[in-house]
This record gives structure tokens, sequence and C-alpha cells, in this order.
């Protein structure tokens, strides 16, 4: 993602990761573990309030995200 960023490649309006839906453990832990670790990184992905097993993020979200840690002295590429 960072280096399309840099290139400065177009991107789509809307993210989205499906982790899984229904109420099998799997699906379940795998929806909850993405939760956890996009709070860790403080990405901008969100659950959506229509689909079960859907976290979503913006484009301009996403973007703010990434420059955000590209302008970060800890990040190396």
């Amino acid at each position: 993602m960072s280096k399309m960023v840099q290139r400065k490649e177009a991107l789509p309006e809307l993210f989205s990761a499906q982790m899984g839906t229904g109420t099998h453990k799997f699906s379940q832990g795998l929806a909850n573990s993405f939760a956890s670790h996009v709070k860790k990184l403080d990405a901008p992905f969100r659950q959506s309030e229509e689909k079960v097993g859907f976290f979503l993020a913006t484009r301009e979200d996403l973007l703010s995200w990434v420059e955000s840690w590209l302008e970060s002295p800890t990040v190396t590429a």
C-alpha cells in the first residue's frame, strides 16, 4: 500500500476486508484478531454496521494513515 501511495496510483474510494461470517469459531476468531491488529496499528478500518465480518476504510482515511506511517522516523521500508 505504501508503494502505491508513493507512486500516486489511483486507489478505490472504499477498501474492504472480509473476515468471514457465521457462528463458526474460526470466522469469529479471525474477525476478532483483525480488529485487534488494526486497533494496535491505529489503522482506519472499522467494522461494517451492515455486513457481519466486513471491515471498511475510505481512501482518504487510508491515504492519511499510510502517509503518517511514511513520515514516521521509526518506520523502515
